[in-house]
């Protein structure tokens, strides 16, 4: 079973190749982010991986390559010692959680220079896209939690206020 972090590892692999749009890697980023605390791995380890995610936000606010470089060599690393630790609560039959999944219903598409974001809710199908064009290099805003209009208790996942509950945000 793949953990957190080899999730976002592959995730990250994608998004430089332009297999993955960047709304799709930052979900997994968030997602990676809540299963950290979650996982039964040793302090030090989880304050690595912490200031690994950490320098990879930095590197998507900000662009900067010496950012990117050193987290995806340090990601590498981690997912190494992660394997480790999945390994050792095998043994010892110690539940480990299985990883955070992003919500199925949101799809990016990209092509020629024109992105479209869907998201479908997945108690009665609703649907709404968000169709755009904008250049590489700037930046798109994120319209906001998107909640379906038939009552159903889904949203799509647009970050947490201090006092909302991670498991009741996402679309499952």
């Amino acid at each position: 079973m793949p953990h957190a972090l080899a999730l976002l590892q592959e995730a990250s692999e994608a998004l430089l190749s332009q297999q993955l749009s960047v709304l799709e890697w930052a979900s997994q980023w968030r997602c990676c982010s809540l299963d950290i605390s979650q996982a039964l791995i040793p302090e030090e380890l989880r304050r690595q991986s912490e200031a690994c995610l950490e320098r990879l936000a930095c590197f998507a606010g900000q662009g900067q390559l010496s950012d990117l470089d050193r987290s995806l060599a340090e990601l590498r690393d981690l997912c190494s010692q992660w394997d480790h630790w999945w390994w050792v609560s095998q043994r010892s039959n110690t539940p480990w959680p299985p990883p955070s999944t992003p919500p199925a219903g949101l799809h990016v598409t990209r092509q020629n220079g024109r992105s479209r974001v869907s998201w479908i809710c997945d108690q009665c199908g609703w649907s709404l896209s968000w169709d755009l064009q904008v250049a590489a290099w700037e930046s798109v805003e994120w319209p906001g939690p998107i909640e379906c209009p038939l009552g159903c208790s889904t949203a799509s996942c647009d970050g947490l206020r201090d006092d909302e509950s991670p498991q009741n945000e996402c679309a499952r």
